[in-house]
């Protein structure tokens, strides 16, 4: 947090759809005024939801963590994060213009080479959501 540009935004989840009240601090690097951030993320909320009474902790009656169904953003707040993300980058692009990628020695692109078929074979194989509704 002490990177020139970094910023802390505390939001509750809960207001974005989650199932439960779930308190969280999301940190924003170099996406421009922090304002800007704190509008799109009041624009994303959903007011109109009521605060859970399910509290995200312990375990269930049948013996499940009740923490599993926040290991997963909701939806709107997911939304949100992509819009506050590309209105970031055009703030950046509008003040500092664009630059050209760095090159890639051949070594670093065999090594990403290697990491992405590593792990395609590894998500299209066993790749589920942490939390499957149940």
């Amino acid at each position: 947090m002490k990177l020139p540009g970094a910023y802390r935004h505390y939001i509750q989840q809960y207001i974005f759809g989650s199932k439960g009240v779930k308190p969280t601090c999301l940190r924003a690097l170099n996406l421009g005024d922090p304002g800007v951030m704190d509008k799109i993320l009041k624009e994303g909320m959903e007011l109109w939801r009521p605060r859970p009474t399910l509290q995200l902790a312990g375990r269930s009656e049948s013996g499940t963590f009740r923490t599993a169904a926040a290991k997963e953003y909701p939806s709107a707040l997911c939304r949100t994060l992509v819009v506050a993300l590309i209105q970031g980058l055009k703030t950046r692009a509008s003040t500092e213009g664009f630059r050209p990628a760095a090159t890639c020695r051949k070594a670093d692109l065999v090594w990403l080479r290697n990491a992405w078929r590593a792990s395609d074979v590894y998500t299209r194989e066993s790749f589920l959501p942490d939390f499957q509704g149940a």
